[in-house]
């Protein structure tokens, strides 16, 4: 009883805050139907009369779960609370009875998202009106034909605030925008990589912190590798790389110093035509810093299976950790030691900007299917969520959650705002034609050749390139 008087009280606040927003900010006409429609700040309303909307995502308990897709009640957690009031706010706007299909699934490819959007298709089914799958999935759908064009959608904005630029244009293939990111979607931000630091272990040893650095232009590869050398050292004199230890770089991934360098595997040519990139100086003398680095110490750089050893071995003795955003939360409840965070160093300081990579295993991206109810209530709600979810939900991840909660300092709060602007997509890898740069990295690791590598793995990810640029041309 309490509970649904909560969710009616909850409703009506958001009605009444509606209401407020329109008088100051809608413009009325009439809707290609009749109906009456009307704007806020450009983003179109319409009435649909209770129709159900339907929304098909991961689960929250899934692994890489949606983080604010779904919330049946408020419960005075950030994410939760902007989560539901989000949702009651587009509901009560459009008229819409909002459901939420959550799949519990792996952020593997072909699980059982994968599976409930194929047979769909094949029995040209109705399933529902936006979909948000993981972007492995999304990548390997897109030759079924199962999604549609998001820049022929009239009524989705992409260049609007809301919509991720930098990261939909580098997945346009074929100038074709089957999926995007936009504010609705946090795991592509949340699996986007970074460096923590141990702040206490850079203290005992009296060591900068690399904040300065970020700032006047000079953190570069050179320059973490200038730290981290003369760092490591075998603590207990075992001769085995273990948590008692002073390691100066641990990992899950190491493609970061590729990207932060500036480095993709793959590219869009000036017509959105997908290529592998050709082997040449830049990745060379990357390779070799990264070589030049292991081969000095076995303690330099040490690369762990998972991340309880991963967050053991920073907690240590560690100097810093490669890992992904929403390793945050974690740290505020379990590290001992005071962390600080920067982004993943430029190639030299010539290079303008800071890239760091987003997530390809838990990101989830926005799309449409081809089989809808209604393709114009799909467009409007998909952008009104989007629109929203800039208005509540960034707010709420973002200053109220990353830079309030789980950063310590000032400095750590302008990194993340850094990170989360400098995000990028490697085609290679979310198209998995050959994952190059974690394999050309392990190989730098593990003492390989640059271009043999280079151009072992670039033979088979050119074949699996190709097969794609393919498969798009059959849709058409």
């Amino acid at each position: 009883m309490f509970t649904e008087m909560k969710k009616a009280i909850c409703i009506l606040l958001a009605l009444v805050m509606v209401a407020a927003v329109t008088v100051c900010c809608t413009k009325k006409g009439p809707d290609k139907d009749g109906t009456e429609s009307a704007d806020i700040n450009g983003v179109k309303v319409v009435d649909y009369n209770g129709a159900d909307f339907t929304v098909i995502c991961r689960a929250r308990d899934a692994a890489w779960g949606e983080l604010a897709i779904a919330a049946e009640d408020t419960d005075g957690t950030v994410l939760t609370d902007a989560t539901f009031n989000r949702n009651s706010k587009v509901s009560s706007l459009y008229n819409i009875n909002l459901k939420i299909d959550e799949i519990t699934d792996s952020a593997t490819q072909k699980g059982i998202f994968y599976n409930r959007l194929i047979e769909s298709t094949m029995a040209t089914d109705y399933l529902a009106d936006l979909c948000i799958p993981g972007i492995l999935d999304a990548c390997t759908l897109i030759p079924q034909n199962l999604f549609v064009d998001l820049q022929q959608v009239s009524e989705i904005d992409l260049s609007a605030e809301w919509w991720q630029q930098k990261i939909n244009e580098s997945v346009r293939l074929l100038n074709k925008q089957y999926f995007g990111f936009n504010s609705m979607t946090l795991n592509d931000k949340c699996d986007t990589y970074l460096l923590y630091f141990n702040k206490d272990n850079f203290d005992d040893n009296n060591i900068a912190y690399p904040y300065s650095y970020v700032d006047d232009g000079t953190w570069t590869n050179d320059k973490l590798l200038t730290v981290i050398k003369g760092y490591g050292a075998d603590v207990n004199n075992d001769s085995v790389v273990d948590f008692d230890d002073k390691i100066g770089y641990t990992y899950l991934l190491n493609d970061t110093f590729f990207i932060g360098a500036g480095i993709t595997a793959a590219r869009l040519d000036k017509d959105g035509y997908p290529y592998i990139v050709e082997f040449d100086n830049k990745i060379s003398a990357v390779f070799d810093k990264i070589q030049s680095l292991s081969k000095q110490s076995r303690w330099n750089m040490k690369a762990f299976g998972n991340t309880s050893e991963l967050r053991q071995a920073l907690d240590g003795q560690g100097l810093f950790a490669s890992f992904h955003m929403l390793h945050m939360m974690e740290i505020a409840a379990s590290y001992q030691s005071h962390i600080g965070l920067v982004p993943c160093p430029k190639y030299d300081e010539t290079q303008t900007e800071y890239y760091s990579r987003a997530g390809y295993n838990g990101a989830t991206c926005v799309a449409i299917l081809n089989h809808v109810k209604n393709s114009e209530m799909s467009g409007v709600v998909t952008e009104a969520f989007a629109y929203w979810s800039e208005q509540i939900i960034s707010p709420a991840f973002y200053e109220k959650l990353f830079t309030n909660r789980y950063t310590d300092d000032e400095e750590s709060k302008r990194m993340l705002d850094i990170v989360i602007k400098s995000e990028v997509i490697d085609l290679d890898q979310v198209f998995q034609w050959g994952n190059m740069l974690v394999s050309i990295a392990a190989s730098a690791s593990t003492g390989g050749n640059a271009s043999s590598a280079w151009a072992r793995m670039s033979s088979r990810a050119k074949t699996s390139c190709d097969k794609t640029i393919s498969d798009y041309f059959s849709m058409e």
